[in-house]
């Protein structure tokens, strides 16, 4: 948890303007409620991004796609581990047709969509959705999602194709050794 407890408080007790900040009161917000959910609390995560999604979507035209996907990213994925599936899949395909998404965006869409097929046991289609976004990352080159897709790959080939399962896990230990975790006064983080 490191110093998430922390920066809990000091975001509860330092509250900012909202005027001072503008269009990025939403990033803001958006920070204060990721904080909470990387501390678990997950039910109070999921209706507080639902708010500000709700909220960005009142002057939606004035907010950059990649700033007004992040909420709809992390509440896809919080639908998704609640087992909302369909709601997910709704809204992660409804974000998709109505959006410019980036490569990295889209990554992360098609990672939970993954994730939901994978969680149905369509395992076939959870394959395909992860090479899928394995082929926009290497065509980007975007790295940081490497380990993740080969790792996501790996779990659904488990099932399906135990042996080929053991190749991609190598490649996913080897990818996920190249991340150095940040420190922060000496203590990684």
């Amino acid at each position: 948890i490191g110093k998430l407890k922390e920066a809990l408080v000091l975001y509860n007790d330092k509250p900012l303007d909202k005027q001072l900040l503008g269009e990025w009161f939403f990033v803001y917000r958006y920070i204060g409620i990721q904080i909470k959910h990387l501390l678990g609390l997950y039910d109070e995560s999921l209706e507080a991004y639902r708010k500000l999604i709700m909220d960005m979507d009142l002057i939606r035209p004035m907010i950059p796609d990649h700033i007004y996907l992040l909420p709809c990213i992390k509440y896809a994925d919080l639908l998704f581990l609640k087992g909302r599936f369909d709601e997910s899949m709704k809204l992660i395909n409804s974000l998709i047709a109505n959006n410019t998404i980036g490569e990295n965006d889209l990554i992360e869409f098609l990672r939970i969509k993954g994730h939901i097929f994978r969680f149905r046991q369509l395992y076939h289609d959870a394959e395909f959705i992860y090479r899928s976004a394995l082929k926009i990352a290497e065509e980007n080159k975007l790295p940081a999602f490497l380990g993740k897709l080969y790792t996501n790959i790996t779990e659904t080939l488990c099932v399906t194709k135990p042996s080929e399962a053991l190749e991609w896990f190598h490649m996913a230990v080897d990818e996920n050794e190249k991340i150095v975790p940040p420190e922060i006064d000496g203590i990684k983080v």
